[in-house]
């Protein structure tokens, strides 16, 4: 009796199907949505700046503030440059502070890219310029 059914549930197929590779790494690294758009968002902050601030973000971090574990997002050559808009921490951390901008976040990281900006325009990012300046050039 025993070895008809093992029998009957070895022939039966398997129902079980691996993920595909593309699922895997949709699991790997999952992207956080923030409550509004990235692009609402940029708008908000930036107004008529949020075409070349949301070049220079994708050429710093590819549009994201977290890495794949929910932390933020951290340089891969300076591991100083964190977020959205890789803001050094070793330059800029004292004034987020001062001027209450948790870089950590993506609210906090745009509104320090923001006051970046005001600031110093375009030259906190130089090194990401060969990037951003030609996807405006498109």
């Amino acid at each position: 009796m025993i070895n008809l059914i093992a029998l009957l549930f070895i022939s039966q197929p398997l129902k079980y199907q691996a993920p595909v590779i593309e699922e895997i790494h949709a699991l790997e690294a999952p992207r956080v949505v923030p409550p509004e758009s990235l692009e609402t968002a940029f708008k908000r902050v930036f107004g008529d700046d949020s075409e070349i601030m949301s070049a220079i973000s994708f050429c710093e971090s590819s549009h994201r503030q977290f890495d794949k574990n929910g932390e933020s997002l951290q340089g891969l050559e300076v591991k100083a440059d964190t977020g959205l808009f890789q803001i050094n921490k070793s330059y800029h951390l004292e004034k987020s502070i001062e001027l209450g901008f948790n870089i950590e976040t993506l609210e906090g990281n745009l509104q320090m890219a923001k006051y970046l900006h005001n600031k110093f325009g375009t030259q906190p990012w130089k090194a990401s310029k060969p990037c951003w300046s030609r996807l405006m050039e498109t």
